[in-house]
């Protein structure tokens, strides 16, 4: 029953999100795009001073140490995933969004398919 509960609120908290992704991030080194692999993404993240919003606390069926920042997947269909990630030092955040929202689809080499900042730049 847990695993049927937890695929609900995995889903309600995808749908949740804006139906409009941007299609590419501004970064202080440059500017991260769809269509990139997470792991490209995720580095670039890192380098510009972005932190991993999660804790990795709760839930263990949705806790991977290894990515901390993972906030929901969907078991089915394209297998789209949010990543969340906020303003660290120097990530520029004074100038933009202090919160990320990294959306991919794909379960192998996962694919970024839109970003979502708070607040909206």
């Amino acid at each position: 029953m847990k695993s049927i509960l937890t695929a609900g609120l995995v889903m309600a908290t995808l749908s949740a999100a804006p139906v409009q992704a941007a299609e590419s991030l501004k970064l202080q080194s440059g500017e991260v795009k769809t269509g990139e692999t997470y792991g490209e993404v995720r580095e670039r993240l890192i380098e510009n001073g972005w932190l991993p919003a999660g804790t990795c606390e709760g839930d263990a069926f949705m806790c991977n140490p290894a990515y901390p920042e993972l906030e929901s997947c969907a078991g089915t269909g394209t297998a789209p995933c949010r990543f969340g990630w906020k303003a660290g030092e120097g990530s520029g955040a004074a100038a933009g969004p202090s919160q990320i929202a990294v959306i991919t689809e794909g379960e192998q080499g996962r694919i970024v398919t839109g970003f979502i900042t708070d607040p909206e730049p």
